[in-house]
């Protein structure tokens, strides 16, 4: 019998933020590793996504035992670990010789204190999961020791939390097969990502990707649009930090976005930066039917910026949503709150600069101090 492989997206303990915790979009982390293991191994896989299905901690865990997976693998952001190790633990109830293991950007901030801190993970992967799990589970179907696998964290037979070596990052996407979208729950919306990495630094991101942006070809991305498309997607999403890093490659999307007439076909919207867009790049968009841009702003005051390492300053982003509006774009602008040093007048310098900016959809969160960030 094949060795047996189940990645879940976790259910929430509550509803705090519908659009995350309640999604319309599957899980694109479990899409990508399924899709990597499917090509390269010889197993039996299977997606989860709980959330998405709106499925209770108990219902997703007497569906795993059902299925009776030798791994179960989890991914997890911050707010998102608790959850994931609670239904380990409901999984180990029912199935204690299950092996689960943990990915994502939390256990990749801070390895060692997410092992230590949730018993009922066995083994974390550090950084991008694709040739790590893949790697593990080989080890595991073949009772080989953990040891010399790169980008793992795990518990030795002593008891004793054993972190290896860093694995270094794919530097070429395109050698990645395209997601796993038919393992996952047929939806109208999918978020995807054609970069990895970011080359900026700002303090209240991880940046687990790292600062090096790899990218996927135009072919290869476009390609795996029109996928989804046939697959009855309605709107895709680029999960991308900076989907328009390398504007001359940005360029060049548009060129064939165009010319298969995607934006008549499917709703789509980016993520971006105000220095890597200008009036051509936006021109294009609109040509292409973008649906919405959106560009971190932050703060209102050009010092705040500077502190936070934004790399930019109000005339920068003043002129990037200008440009925007003039090709009839929609915009939405990320702005935050209660960053150190934060006083009542910045917090309202902020607010008036968001005003002045006047975006489709303007987005404002407060600064939370996450494992990994400045």
């Amino acid at each position: 019998m094949k060795y047996r492989i189940l990645l879940v997206n976790a259910p929430v303990l509550s509803v705090l933020e519908p659009w995350f915790d309640a999604p319309e979009f599957v899980r694109t982390s479990l899409a990508f590793l399924a899709g990597y293991l499917r090509q390269y191994g010889d197993f039996e896989i299977r997606c989860f996504d709980a959330k998405f299905e709106r499925k209770s901690f108990y219902e997703t865990a007497d569906q795993i035992a059902l299925w009776k997976p030798d791994l179960v693998g989890f991914s997890a952001f911050t707010n998102e670990i608790k959850p994931s190790a609670y239904l380990a633990g409901l999984v180990k109830k029912r199935m204690p010789a299950v092996v689960t293991v943990i990915g994502g950007p939390h256990v990749t901030a801070i390895p060692t204190q997410t092992i230590r801190q949730f018993p009922t993970f066995d083994i974390g992967v550090v950084g991008e999961g694709e040739e790590t799990i893949l790697e593990l589970c080989n080890a595991l179907c073949n009772k080989q020791p953990l040891d010399k696998i790169k980008g793992l964290v795990y518990r030795n037979d002593q008891g004793e939390i054993i972190l290896n070596p860093q694995r270094p990052r794919i530097l070429e996407p395109d050698k990645l097969p395209m997601p796993a979208w038919d393992m996952m729950p047929v939806a109208k919306e999918y978020y995807t990502q054609t970069v990895r990495g970011c080359p900026l630094a700002c303090t209240f991101c991880m940046n687990h990707n790292g600062k090096l942006a790899r990218k996927t070809s135009v072919e290869k991305t476009v390609d795996e649009m029109e996928w989804l498309i046939n697959y009855g997607a309605k709107r895709i999403s680029f999960g991308d930090e900076l989907f328009s890093v390398d504007m001359q490659r940005t360029s060049k999307m548009m060129d064939l976005m165009i010319e298969k007439k995607i934006g008549e076909r499917v709703s789509w919207d980016i993520q971006t930066h105000v220095a890597y867009v200008n009036d051509e790049l936006f021109e294009k968009m609109k040509r292409a039917n973008i649906e919405k841009v959106e560009m971190g702003v932050e703060a209102g005051d050009d010092n705040i910026l500077k502190r936070m390492g934004k790399a930019t300053n109000r005339t920068m982003i003043l002129k990037a949503f200008a440009s925007a509006r003039k090709h009839g774009i929609k915009t939405g602008s990320f702005l935050l709150l209660g960053q150190p040093n934060e006083t009542r007048q910045s917090m309202w310098n902020t607010i008036k600069f968001g005003i002045l900016l006047n975006p489709t959809e303007p987005i404002i969160g407060t600064i939370v101090p996450y494992p990994g960030t400045e």
